[in-house]
Formats: structure tokens, C-alpha cells, sequence
């Protein structure tokens, strides 16, 4: 347990040569609410929020994503589902955590990174060293106050984006 009274949750993982075990260290949080469906009528646009949590007494939005990896999107996503809370419920989230599930075997994994990894020797290009499988991957996304509005920036700049795309598409507008 940790000084609050929260328990502490281990993610380990394992070297790519399953002999080095990492453990983190997060402090569970507790649910606040879950699969909301959240809609701005500033911006016109809809969502569903995966869930939102106290994490170290913040009121946070977490999103779940299984996958391979946690991309840029995820910025995006989130900050857009909190401000359209915000613009519903008044809301105010101090954070946001993206927390990726492993849709994959660690031996999946391997086989992935080594032929990824083969094809880029075979074309001269610089090659990574493997990095250790996680089960688990959680990450804050505001460790600056200004990321949610930088972020929200960049949804709202895709969002007018598609919106053009969709308007001005000869092929779809016949």
C-alpha cells in the first residue's frame, strides 16, 4: 500500500533475452466513470471516453488501447474527449494516461522485431535494438501543463481537415 492507502500495481516485463525482469511501479487509481459518451456542439463531434480515474487524487481521462505500440493519435483522441466533457459537464481534467494492452505473445513480439529488423539490414538502413516486451504500457500524456491544449490544437486542425476533405472529394461528391 502506498501512503495513501492506494495499492501499488508491479507491470513487469522481460528482456528481449528473458533475462532481465523490469518492474514499475504505478499507484492504482481509482474509476470515476466509464465508456462515456462525450459530444462537443462547439466542434461538432462525438466520442466515447474509455474511462475517467483519480490517479494521486487528479481527475484524469485514461484511454485503453490494445496494439503494438501507443502513437501520436492518442494525443489527439483524448484531449478532444476531455474538452467536449468539459463543454458538457464542466469537467475539468488535470491529466490524461493512455494504457496499451499487448495484443501479442512476447514470441509474436520477437518474431516481429527480428524480421522487421532483418529487412532493414537487407536494406542498409540502421537497425534498433530490441526493445523489452510489455504486456503493459502506461503513459502520462501531461507531464506540461500546455500538452492538452497543444493537442486539442492539433485535433481541431485534423477535424477541419477531414471536415475540407469530405466537402471537397470528387470521387465521393458525384
Amino acid at each position: 500500500m502506498s501512503a495513501t492507502g492506494s495499492p501499488k500495481a508491479a507491470v513487469a516485463t522481460r528482456s528481449p533475452n528473458k533475462s532481465t525482469i523490469i518492474r514499475r511501479n504505478y499507484t492504482a487509481s481509482r474509476s470515476v466513470e466509464s465508456m462515456k459518451v462525450v459530444y462537443s456542439r462547439a466542434h461538432d463531434y462525438i466520442g466515447k471516453a474509455d474511462f475517467a480515474a483519480l490517479v494521486d487524487g487528479k481527475t484524469c481521462l485514461c484511454d485503453l488501447k490494445s496494439g503494438n505500440g501507443l502513437y501520436n493519435g492518442v494525443l489527439m483522441q483524448t484531449a478532444a474527449y476531455a474538452m467536449a466533457d468539459e463543454e458538457e459537464s464542466g469537467t475539468i481534467y488535470e491529466g490524461r494516461w493512455a494504457i496499451r494492452l499487448a495484443k501479442e505473445t512476447e514470441a509474436k513480439y520477437l518474431e516481429r522485431v527480428t524480421v522487421k529488423n532483418t529487412i532493414k539490414e537487407l536494406l542498409g538502413k540502421s537497425v534498433r535494438a530490441i526493445a523489452p516486451y510489455q504486456v503493459l504500457e502506461a503513459k502520462f500524456l501531461d507531464p506540461d501543463d500546455s500538452n492538452m491544449e497543444r493537442d486539442f490544437d492539433g485535433f481541431l486542425a485534423a477535424w477541419k481537415l477531414l471536415k475540407w476533405d469530405r466537402a471537397t472529394d470528387f470521387w465521393a461528391n458525384k
